[in-house]
């Protein structure tokens, strides 16, 4: 838990992110409106997000050796759904 999370800016958050997660293979991040659906595009190489709703889910997968080597636009096969998503 890093309190830097709550309400965060996108910079923020992948700041957070390139600091802590040096040990993990998996991530998973939680956060709020507006930063959280701006920050899910921006990691995104794919497909656009208006807006992720309350208990949204946001997933995709990076080339990369570290996360601390996260970048913007990185995310391959990104999935995004919420509860009342009816496709």
């Amino acid at each position: 838990q890093d309190e830097r999370l709550y309400l965060a800016a996108p910079a923020d958050m992948l700041a957070v992110i390139r600091e802590l997660g040096a040990g993990a293979r998996h991530l998973m991040v939680f956060g709020h409106n507006p930063g959280i659906t701006e920050f899910a595009n921006r990691l995104s190489a794919g497909d656009h997000i208006d807006n992720m709703p309350t208990c949204a889910v946001f997933t995709a997968l990076f080339a990369i050796d570290a996360w601390d080597a996260l970048d913007w636009h990185s995310g391959q096969d990104a999935e995004f759904d919420y509860p009342k998503n009816l496709n």
